[in-house]
């Protein structure tokens, strides 16, 4: 997956959410839905696991906790939890994040793919940055995330 395969010539929707008061941002053309912590039930979860079951109404499918991915620390559900339900490559799966800053589209002039500011991360799970009005958004690169997890 390529940064620049999720925008078009001049604009792009991006999601932004929060995962341990840092921005990431995921192309809006894969996101599904989003779904409230208080509708989320994990089936199964361990320490060691990369990630869990979730069931959603009658379905299972796999939730991966960001924050553990990202920073080796299991998120803490709360009320600003969010699973975004994500359809990629014809997999469905969850993502588990701290918080949904919000939608925005944007011009793709401000993407680049300099990582000479991420700090203490998992920098091979970034795709680029994303810099404008004083913020930096790390584009996270979906594919590197589910390959290294086992889901393709």
């Amino acid at each position: 997956m390529n940064i620049t395969s999720h925008l078009t010539e001049d604009c792009t929707s991006l999601l932004i959410f929060e995962i341990s008061d840092v921005e990431y941002c995921l192309s809006n053309t894969i996101l599904s839905s989003i779904a409230k912590s208080d509708n989320i039930y994990q089936l199964r979860t361990t320490e060691r696991s990369k990630y869990s079951l979730l069931r959603i109404g009658n379905k299972s499918i796999p939730l991966i906790d960001l924050k553990k991915v990202l920073n080796d620390k299991k998120q803490h559900i709360d009320e600003n939890s969010r699973v975004l339900i994500i359809e990629y490559k014809e997999i469905q799966f969850g993502l588990l994040v701290e918080r949904i800053k919000e939608i925005i589209a944007l011009d793709s002039k401000f993407v680049t793919t300099s990582l000479q500011f991420i700090p203490e991360l998992k920098v091979r799970y970034i795709e680029g940055t994303i810099e404008f009005e004083d913020r930096k958004l790390l584009f996270l690169n979906i594919e590197k995330i589910i390959t290294d997890i086992g889901f393709i």
